[in-house]
């Protein structure tokens, strides 16, 4: 009698431990898994911030331009045209993305005087940046800088003289360029309200 019931407890006795190394097996297999999914998910999360990184900057470039320096403003020609440099190297800009009413031997368009007075007034002797657009040749046939102008308060030159309606927005040759849905934006403001250059009959 005492034979079977030393048998039976050695039986119950290797049933808990054979259950409880089951057990513990499947739950090191889990924490392997989460693991493994955890790590799995940080590189999905990796991945996809630095391709966001990547599309943001890539916009942020085609918005912004490339720097090509800052510069002090020499002499300002019209509208959207001006000279300037730093010491060593002088440009004359033509500003991307506007077009000013000009002066000419066959007269002057209207509010061209008034496009000119204000692109003195807001860049004369001040330091500007420039930037290009990669959409963009970087020189014209002139030999003019294509650039947009950072003025020095941060506001963008060009957007400034569209929403004041001292420029329209200008598109070369049907070739889309980084700022040209913000430019037109301002454009569409500025003839709506009839502003500056806008009045003109």
């Amino acid at each position: 009698m005492k034979r079977i019931i030393l048998i039976m407890l050695l039986v119950a006795v290797f049933s808990v431990a054979s259950w409880s190394y089951l057990l513990l097996n499947q739950t090191n297999d889990k924490d392997e898994n989460n693991v493994t999914d955890d790590s799995s998910s940080e590189m999905m999360i990796d991945n996809e911030s630095a391709a966001e990184d990547s599309k943001d900057e890539e916009h942020s470039l085609i918005k912004v331009g490339q720097v090509v320096g800052t510069y002090v403003v020499d002499n300002v020609i019209d509208g959207d045209t001006f000279n300037a440099g730093d010491g060593t190297e002088m440009f004359t800009i033509r500003v991307l993305g506007i077009d000013t009413p000009e002066k000419s031997d066959s007269g002057a368009e209207c509010y061209s005087a008034e496009a000119t007075a204000q692109a003195k007034k807001l860049l004369s002797g001040s330091s500007v940046t420039l930037l290009t657009d990669s959409t963009q040749d970087t020189f014209d046939a002139y030999g003019r800088l294509l650039a947009y102008v950072q003025l020095a308060d941060g506001a963008d030159f060009g957007q400034v003289m569209i929403e004041g309606g001292y420029a329209k927005e200008y598109t070369f040759k049907g070739i889309a360029y980084g700022r040209q849905p913000v430019y037109q934006q301002s454009e569409s403001l500025a003839k709506e309200n009839g502003i500056g250059l806008w009045s003109c009959q």
